[in-house]
C-alpha cells in the first residue's frame, strides 16, 4: 500500500491548520500517513518546542498519523553544510523508518520551507501544498525567498493552493497547471450544540464578538481598539496564541497592552482545538478583523475560520478579502471602523447579513469531507500516472 510522507511548518500538537484537518482525514481513510516539522529552527530555542522536546526525535501516533518530533538537535543556521546535510539525512531516515515500505511514495509539502530537508528523501512522486502566498511572506520568525517556491514548482507533480489569489501567484511564476483546494469545515463539530458554554466565559455578558485564531500582525488590532472603545457595550472575546514577540517587534506592542487594559476585551489565549466549536458558539457575533491596504501573506489567505464560524449560524463580519468578497450573501464586509460599528450593530439588532440557515448551507457545501473526495481523486490520478493506482 502506498503512503504519504508530509514535511509542514509546525509541530502536530501546534494549533491546528489545515494541514492536520486534511492529513488526519486522508489516516482516517486508510491512508497511511507519516509527519514532521523537521529540526527546530534557530528561533524556537526559547520556544516550549524545543523545551518539550526529547534528545533524539521520537514517533507518536495522533489522530491516526505517525508524528516524527524533533529531538534537541542543534539548530541549522549558522553551521558548516557538513552539518546541516548530517541532520538532515538523519531526520530522513527516521521518516522513511516509521512509514511503510511499499510503494508509490507520495512526499507532501505544506510551503517551501522544508525543501532541502525532502532532498534526502526517497519518494515517487512530489506534492506542493501552498497554504500561504510565499513569493511575498514575511512570517513570525522566518521569511521565505522566491527561489525555494519556484524550485518546488518546477518539480512537484502536483501542485495545489488554498486559494484563487494564491493559484494565482504560483500561475505568474509559470506553473499553469495549479488546482485549488480551499480550506473547509468539520461541519457536525461547529453545528452541533454543545450544550454548555465554556466555564472561563460564562460571566462575560452579551453581545459578544468573538475573533478566533492566532493573534499576530494580521489581526488589525488598531481597529479592534477603536470598536472596543467606541462601542464598550460590545464585548470582544478572542480566542488564539498569541505572538506577543512579534506584535512588540512590529511596533503594534503599544495596542496589545492597551486592548489587554480594556474591560471589554477578553484575550484567552490558545484553546485545544477540540475546545473550539463550543466557544463559537457561545458568541453573538464572529468576526475577521484582518488589517487592510498592506500585500503580505494573509492578503491571498483563505480563511480557516471562515466556514467554521458559517456552520454556526451566527451573524458574521469581515474585512474585505479578496477570498471572502464571494461569500458577502452570508458574511456582512465591512472595511473601516465607522463601517464596523454599523455591521456589529445590524449583526445585534437584526441578525447581520443573510440567515442562519442560509450561512449553514454554505458551510455545509464547504465541509473538509467534500475537499478530501476532491484530493484523493487527485492523488489517485496522480498514481496512475506511474504504474496504476495509488491505492
Amino acid at each position: 500500500m502506498s503512503c504519504l510522507i508530509s514535511i509542514g511548518p509546525n509541530a502536530w500538537t501546534a494549533p491546528w491548520r489545515n494541514r492536520q484537518q486534511i492529513l488526519s482525514r486522508l489516516a482516517g481513510r486508510g491512508w497511511p500517513v507519516v509527519y514532521t516539522s523537521g529540526p527546530i529552527a534557530g528561533w524556537d530555542r526559547e520556544a516550549a518546542l524545543w523545551d518539550g522536546a526529547s534528545l533524539f526525535p521520537r514517533v507518536e501516533e495522533h489522530d491516526g498519523v505517525k508524528c516524527l518530533f524533533p529531538g534537541r538537535v542543534p539548530p541549522l543556521k549558522g553551521r558548516p553544510r557538513s552539518y546541516k546535510e548530517r541532520v538532515l539525512r538523519f531526520y530522513a531516515r527516521r521518516l522513511l523508518a516509521a512509514a511503510p515500505p511499499s510503494r508509490p511514495r507520495i512526499l507532501y509539502l505544506f510551503g517551501p520551507k522544508h525543501l532541502a530537508l525532502a532532498g534526502y528523501i526517497d519518494y515517487d512522486l512530489l506534492v506542493y501544498h501552498a497554504y500561504d502566498k510565499f513569493s511575498n511572506a514575511s512570517r513570525e520568525g522566518e521569511s521565505f525567498s522566491d527561489n525555494r517556491e519556484k524550485e518546488l514548482l518546477a518539480v512537484a507533480d502536483l501542485v495545489l493552493a488554498s486559494s484563487d489569489p494564491i493559484a494565482d501567484g504560483l500561475r505568474q511564476q509559470g506553473r499553469r497547471d495549479v488546482r485549488v483546494l480551499p480550506n473547509g469545515v468539520d461541519y457536525t463539530a461547529y453545528n452541533t450544540p454543545s450544550g454548555q458554554e465554556p466555564r472561563d466565559i460564562c460571566h462575560i455578558p452579551r453581545p459578544r464578538v468573538g475573533y478566533f485564531g492566532r493573534v499576530n500582525i494580521k489581526v488589525d488590532l488598531a481597529l479592534i481598539d477603536e470598536l472596543a472603545e467606541v462601542e464598550p457595550k460590545f464585548q470582544w472575546i478572542i480566542v488564539g496564541e498569541i505572538y506577543e514577540q512579534v506584535i512588540h517587534s512590529k511596533g503594534y506592542g503599544e495596542l496589545l497592552e492597551r486592548l489587554k487594559s480594556r474591560p471589554n476585551v477578553h484575550l484567552l489565549g490558545y484553546r485545544p482545538h477540540t475546545s473550539i466549536p463550543a466557544y463559537v458558539q457561545a458568541m453573538d457575533v464572529l468576526s475577521m478583523v484582518y488589517r487592510q491596504g498592506e500585500q503580505d501573506w494573509w492578503s491571498a489567505g483563505y480563511p480557516l475560520k471562515m466556514h467554521e464560524y458559517l456552520a454556526t449560524g451566527k451573524p458574521v463580519i469581515s474585512t474585505p478579502l479578496q477570498t471572502v468578497q464571494p461569500f458577502g450573501h452570508v458574511i456582512d464586509i465591512r472595511d473601516g471602523g465607522d463601517e464596523w460599528i454599523a455591521g456589529l450593530r445590524k449583526a445585534v439588532n437584526s441578525g447581520g447579513v443573510g440567515t442562519s440557515d442560509m450561512r449553514r448551507r454554505v458551510a455545509l457545501e464547504n465541509t473538509w469531507d467534500q475537499r478530501i473526495d476532491l484530493l484523493e481523486r487527485w492523488l489517485n490520478e496522480l498514481g496512475a500516472s506511474l504504474e496504476g493506482p495509488v491505492q
